[in-house]
């Protein structure tokens, strides 16, 4: 489905670095639920793959926010890079470029790390945002680690309890991707 998200493209002041910011439908323009999912930064083959990344990672999201009744839809942060080296980039004014197209959404985005972000990227984005916009910030109320932890233990149980009859997990072994 073509108009399931919105997808904007951030500024970014880099040569070989783009940043490509993916809302889904339910959250672009409702700051009553806004869109939330974290920032992915790789070296994808081509702009087209990191857009679908984006869609469908916010698409994602949202099933994972209306599971758990959040009041976030979901959206995605993907930073596609030429270089294979992803240490050339200067994270600083990454997250300065972000933090400019998170106040463009007005409240309308709310972010934090994800694959090849770290927690000083987040102390970038927090000073740049006036600790606005970020979730996953240190020394920040809201612990995302432990939420999607939560979530992915809550789903591995409830996945065994419907095959098995029983939530005992002592003799299995799980491999979690993503």
């Amino acid at each position: 489905d073509k108009c399931s998200a919105v997808v904007v493209e951030a500024d970014v002041g880099q040569d070989g670095v783009s940043m490509y910011i993916a809302l889904d439908s339910d959250s672009y323009g409702h700051i009553l639920r806004p869109g939330n999912g974290g920032i992915r930064l790789l070296n994808y083959d081509s702009t087209e793959s990191a857009i679908d990344d984006a869609v469908r990672l916010a698409k994602g999201m949202t099933r994972k926010h209306d599971m758990f009744r959040t009041g976030f839809s979901g959206a995605k942060v993907v930073v596609k890079s030429d270089h294979k080296d992803l240490s050339v980039i200067e994270r600083k004014e990454l997250m300065e470029n972000l933090a400019s197209a998170l106040d463009a959404f007005g409240g309308g985005m709310y972010t934090g790390c994800d694959l090849n972000t770290c927690d000083i990227d987040m102390d970038f984005l927090v000073k740049a945002t006036n600790d606005k916009y970020v979730l996953a910030g240190r020394n920040s109320h809201v612990d995302t680690n432990v939420a999607t932890a939560s979530s992915v233990i809550g789903s591995i149980l409830g996945t065994v309890e419907a095959m098995q009859g029983s939530s005992n997990i002592s003799e299995l072994t799980f491999t979690v991707q993503g």
